[in-house]
């Protein structure tokens, strides 16, 4: 699990963008057929380090390997399948997916060179941002005025591809993308039914400059956030795989102790010193088999969760911003900003100032907003300690009488 980990930690560190080799979504999958987002990346990635790619029908690609890559992998070309359906390959086709030879011989290529996909999403037209932002948030105890519409930005989201290993008995695996936002940040999990309907386009609009941020610490952050989510599955994948262990154990413990009591037995029974001799023998080597294939069914019993990271993209996706300015009890207190996405037609849920998480409620209180896990979480305000008297300044009347009761 540790390589895994420093293996996408380093592709996450030296991702930088490759160009987009000019392949269309159309052309990468199927006729009338979405792309899966591995044939995107991978067609994408040969494509930007100089691949010749020729279609020779649905998800079947011959690439003309450039020169580095031709002498690292020593062939010249590859003949790439990505239906998983397709029962025989053609002459000197190999299957490409993220578990297979070839892709994994294209992740880790990946994974020196840096890659990164990047997109954007285009504005739908007439769009009332004002209106979406009013439907979709909700405000408890503060009043707000009338919300003021700011100019149209682009924001860079940033999608980690992986493969998820459960590993402990019979292991299985999890196909799962990340849409992460790295100004907070925040995460969420990406559905590919969420990807084709974003109707994405190659390349960054015109003019757009993105902003810089370290993408391996934000690897890192959505690791951890992916941990937390995970948790609960994590647990009943633990508690499986120790069911699973305990019967074969003890189906392997019924074994070898009737094995022994058998050979036991048989000593009894024979009568010659040679017999006698080598029983222990006998019974030592079978305690010592035993021993070594417990060991062997605990070690294969023993859960994990390994990470395979094995594509990164960004995604510009044009926002407007709307602000609502705030009053609690006829008194400004500050105002309130939201996204409205102009590509998606909806509002981004804003997060919360306490915790960071993504809500569409918040309620007001302790001089500010906060969500429905975070309420009753806000440090309330401290009252400034009133101040200490000036050297020089007259007596109260309390510290006079004080002194006139200690002078008698």
């Amino acid at each position: 699990m540790s390589r895994a980990r420093k293996s996408t930690h380093q592709a996450a560190q030296s991702a930088e963008l490759a160009a987009p080799g000019g392949i269309t979504a159309a052309a990468a999958g199927a006729e009338g057929a979405e792309p899966a987002p591995f044939t995107t990346f991978a067609l994408d990635f040969l494509s930007a380090r100089g691949a010749t790619l020729t279609q020779k029908g649905p998800l079947d690609w011959d690439a003309a390997l450039p020169a580095d890559l031709a002498k690292k992998w020593r062939r010249g070309g590859l003949r790439l399948v990505f239906d998983s359906e397709r029962a025989v390959l053609p002459r000197g086709g190999v299957f490409a997916a993220p578990g297979s030879i070839a892709g994994l011989k294209l992740l880790e290529a990946a994974r020196g060179q840096g890659h990164v996909a990047r997109f954007h999403a285009p504005a739908r037209p007439r769009v009332d941002a004002r209106a979406l932002a009013g439907e979709g948030l909700v405000l408890h105890d503060v009043d707000t005025g009338t919300p003021t519409l700011e100019a149209v930005r682009h924001v860079v989201l940033v999608g980690f591809h992986l493969t998820l290993t459960f590993t402990g008995g019979s292991p299985e695996q999890d196909l799962r993308s990340i849409l992460a936002d790295p100004r907070i940040p925040t995460f969420d999990f990406w559905e590919p039914e969420d990807r084709k309907r974003a109707g994405l386009l190659p390349g960054f609009p015109d003019g757009f400059t993105p902003p810089t941020f370290d993408r391996a610490a934000l690897w890192q952050a959505g690791e951890l956030w992916m941990e937390r989510v995970l948790e609960p599955r994590a647990l009943r994948w633990k508690r499986k795989a120790e069911e699973g262990r305990d019967k074969d154990l003890a189906r392997l413990n019924a074994f070898y102790q009737t094995r022994i009591q058998e050979e036991r037995e048989r000593r009894r029974r024979r009568r010659s010193e040679d017999a006698e001799s080598e029983e222990p023998e006998t019974e030592a080597a079978l305690k010592l088999e035993w021993g070594r294939r417990t060991k062997a069914v605990r070690s294969r019993y023993e859960p994990a969760i390994e990470t395979r990271l094995w594509a990164v993209e960004e995604i510009a996706r044009p926002r407007q911003p709307v602000v609502y300015p705030l009053t609690a009890g006829g008194k400004p207190v500050g105002s309130f900003e939201v996204e409205v996405d102009l590509a998606a037609g909806a509002l981004v849920r804003p997060p919360c100032p306490v915790c960071g998480r993504a809500a569409g409620e918040f309620w007001w209180e302790a001089d500010g907003l906060a969500c429905r896990r975070c309420r009753g979480r806000r440090p309330k305000p401290r009252s400034a300690p009133p101040a200490p008297p000036s050297r020089g300044a007259p007596d109260g009347p309390a510290r006079a009488a004080s002194r006139r009761r200690k002078g008698g």
